[in-house]
């Protein structure tokens, strides 16, 4: 299309819509209302007017909005990861605190003995024997009777007798022990290469 004919297809649109909101507008105005006029020939009689009723006042409701929440959302599996580590993370803690509050060491170890993630239940074994408290075998045992596993079932009789072993401090030392041990560096003393054979 030509230039020419485009400019005054649009301006000839333009004007048919300025004259259609004109004529829209002249046509809906509202009508004056006419003041009343006072009329001196008939007297009015004064009635009493009809009780002016008030609207019924409803009290303001505050708009009730749901509380905001900083909760993310997160997958069963992701909540199984992050219990695993928490979990995890407390038979360290009662590691490194095993001296000094070998209580809570043991209640923080023996909770997570029957634990439903097996590498949580491997490392309070494991931690219970590192401990080495005696205090933590009826625990043990408690977890043995409730286990199904036959592994886990020989490694915590492992760990039971491990634990049962008298230590070195506890054993009672053979006749003669109690002497100091023999110095090799000691004048007087002969190594095992200076001995012949018979």
């Amino acid at each position: 299309m030509r230039p020419k004919i485009v400019i005054i297809t649009l301006l000839l649109g333009t004007g048919v819509l300025v004259l259609v909101g004109l004529l829209h507008g002249l046509l809906n105005r509202p009508e004056p209302v006419e003041p009343i006029a006072e009329s001196r020939a008939t007297p009015v009689e004064l009635t009493n007017p009809p009780p002016i009723t008030q609207p019924e006042v409803k009290p303001l409701q505050p708009k009730v909005e749901p509380a905001e929440t900083n909760i993310i959302a997160t997958t069963p599996a992701e909540d199984r990861a992050g219990q695993k580590e928490k979990d995890l993370d407390a038979i360290s803690d009662a590691l490194v605190s095993g001296n000094n509050d070998s209580a809570g060491a043991i209640h923080a170890i023996a909770s997570r003995l029957e634990n439903e993630d097996d590498e949580v239940r491997t490392a309070a074994r494991e931690a219970a024997v590192h401990v080495g408290d005696t205090n933590i075998i009826p625990y043990l045992t408690s977890a043995l009777d409730h286990l199904k596993n036959p592994r886990e079932k020989v490694a915590i009789m492992d760990a039971i007798a491990y634990l049962q072993l008298p230590s070195a401090s506890d054993q009672p030392k053979p006749d003669g022990a109690e002497k100091s041990p023999v110095d090799l560096n000691a004048p007087g003393v002969k190594s095992a290469r200076q001995v012949k054979p018979r």
